[in-house]
């Protein structure tokens, strides 16, 4: 009588009832069904399940993911309702979504920096957004100090490396996953560009964030290591520590490219594109019928080449930079010699082996290390 009565409300109330009654007659055996096997394999057509504001808040709270792309989750007919399969619905749409992204600039983003608690370890890393807004989102920021937990936790020594750690506080999920994720659920394209990290032995690392968004992000970065030759403590600790953070500060704001010279190989790049400038511009001034004196004009170019090289010492080279601190001791002089002041105080000899400076958006990172044996 059921199905008879429903033959006149219409084909699809038909559908559906003739659907409920198998289910109440067992002939589906909807429990014994193969687990992850489609209602559309038996060849019955999902039925509906309303989602409610819990579900979606349960789902986002679990995933992340925004409050629509939640809905559409359980809505799915395949889903149902069902949370597990909501997630893995929503992971799915997340790496379509960040394929989609993949080509869109990345401009922006945040350094984060970390120090171990033992002060002994210090990591760097560079996370790309599209734009300033997302960099300001506190889901990003958060997702940034994760990315440098890991690369502390992991001692990955570049980007490859750090993409197939384990993220930190994820469970087995990657850093390259978490990238996926987030361009999912925070909707630009995120990116890893930049890491580095430091030690130290017996010295201490000078760490400084400018325009810091959260804790432990900012626009840009900088760590200094300073090697002791015997072990640090107390007051002396305290001193070479100050130091060191005033560094770091100071090579954000003056922006060295090198440590305590320029290398060879940046010098005759110089020299070799000073030449041939040098070269063009007396060619074209050439009268008709005389020839280049080669001689002459290679002269000319090394006493440029001496003059630009001079320039980046004094601009470009830390340890050659008049040192920027509130110190009055050591305001004013070069880094170099503040270093020997504060060694001298310490009572005990001092070097810096490597610096690194990180600023969203530049094309090369500053990894300074040091020149000499």
């Amino acid at each position: 009588d059921a199905l008879g009565g429903a033959t006149h409300r219409g084909t699809g109330a038909f559908t559906t009832m003739l659907a409920a009654a198998a289910v109440r007659l067992g002939g589906l055996r909807m429990a014994a069904r193969p687990a992850g096997l489609a209602l559309a394999q038996v060849g019955v057509r999902p039925l509906s399940v309303k989602v409610t504001a819990a579900m979606v808040k349960e789902l986002r709270e679990r995933t992340g993911s925004p409050m629509m792309e939640c809905k559409k989750a359980l809505s799915d007919p395949e889903v149902a309702g069902d949370m597990t399969r909501a997630a893995e619905w929503l992971r799915k749409q997340g790496v379509a979504m960040a394929a989609k992204k993949m080509d869109r600039a990345m401009n922006d983003g945040l350094v984060g920096l970390l120090l171990s608690d033992d002060q002994k370890t210090a990591s760097l890393v560079e996370v790309s957004s599209e734009t300033d807004f997302v960099a300001r989102n506190a889901q990003f920021q958060d997702f940034v100090r994760q990315v440098a937990q890991t690369a502390l936790g992991s001692g990955a020594k570049d980007t490859e490396q750090l993409l197939a750690a384990a993220l930190h506080g994820a469970g087995s999920e990657t850093v390259q996953e978490g990238l996926i994720r987030s361009t999912a659920t925070i909707g630009e394209n995120i990116g890893l560009k930049n890491v580095s990290s430091l030690t130290v032995q017996n010295g201490v690392l000078g760490c400084y964030l400018h325009n810091k968004r959260g804790d432990d992000a900012g626009t840009q970065g900088a760590v200094v290591a300073v090697e002791a030759e015997a072990p640090l403590e107390g007051e002396a600790r305290e001193k070479v520590t100050e130091f060191a953070n005033g560094l770091a500060m100071h090579l954000v704001g003056a922006q060295a490219m090198f440590l305590d010279g320029v290398p060879d190989s940046v010098m005759e790049n110089e020299r070799a594109i000073e030449l041939e400038r040098v070269m063009n511009e007396a060619k074209e001034r050439l009268e008709p019928g005389k020839d280049i004196d080669e001689e002459v004009l290679l002269k000319r170019a090394n006493k440029k080449v001496d003059k630009v090289i001079k320039k980046m010492k004094d601009e470009q080279v830390l340890m050659d930079q008049q040192f920027v601190t509130i110190d009055a001791e050591l305001s004013g002089s070069k880094v170099s010699k503040a270093l020997s002041q504060v060694a001298k105080a310490a009572g005990v000899k001092l070097h810096i082996p490597h610096a690194v400076r990180f600023q969203v958006g530049l094309e090369t990172q500053a990894v300074l290390t040091s020149t000499k044996a």
